[in-house]
């Protein structure tokens, strides 16, 4: 277990989930930070992220909620989480 943590923590694992996350060029979530904005400042956002989640103190945000129309009518609800999120989440 211990292992799988150190391996997670590692700075190389969130730069190879930001390649990933920003290859998908995905939208914004409620914070609102794009895709762009995040890449903007890369090497600090990823710094504070894997501090944040090393000392335990990073959280979720909620998922931005967007209604697109179906083709056979009626909506579908998409569920977005933050850049920063997206980066946490993805495996490696």
């Amino acid at each position: 277990m211990a292992n799988r943590l150190l391996q997670f923590l590692n700075p190389d694992n969130f730069e190879q989930a930001w390649q990933k996350v920003a290859a998908n060029n995905g939208c914004a979530g409620v914070d609102r930070e794009t895709i762009r904005q995040c890449g903007e400042q890369i090497e600090c956002n990823l710094a504070k992220l894997l501090h944040q989640v090393a000392r335990g103190t990073y959280r979720p945000l909620p998922l931005r909620q967007i209604a697109i129309p179906k083709k056979s009518g009626g909506w579908r609800i998409l569920r977005v989480p933050t850049v920063r999120d997206r980066i946490v989440s993805r495996r490696c």
